[in-house]
């Protein structure tokens, strides 16, 4: 009798347990979606994290390589502009070197016209 009340007792605890796990079962299943969720959430956002540092990384690595090659095309630039000057200054002295040549042509001359030679 004990056993048959020890029974029943524990088919009782079994169905109310069974009850309130089928009356939980939508809560249940609602935090398992929301933890699935967050898992798939976590795992974009972990993925979108990591893209965004490797173009962080590439972008950054870009801007050192785009340093680089302006200081050496503002080299290559204030050479040719130094270049540029020495040719202005090339001809400023040739054009004074033909003034130079045309006074003295022009002295000769006039030396040849007095000294009647």
């Amino acid at each position: 009798a004990d056993n048959a009340a020890a029974c029943s007792g524990a088919r009782q605890e079994a169905e109310r347990l069974a009850q309130r796990a089928s009356s939980r079962a939508p809560e249940i299943m609602a935090a398992a979606v929301d933890v699935a969720g967050n898992e798939r959430v976590s795992a974009l956002f972990s993925a979108q994290r990591s893209a965004v540092e490797t173009g962080v990384r590439t972008a950054r690595t870009n801007a050192h390589a785009l340093n680089a090659r302006i200081h050496q095309l503002n080299a290559t630039i204030t050479g040719f502009d130094d270049a540029l000057k020495e040719c202005g200054d090339l001809v400023a002295w040739t054009q004074a070197i033909a003034s130079d040549v045309r006074d003295c042509s022009n002295a000769i001359a006039e030396l040849k016209v007095r000294g009647g030679t």
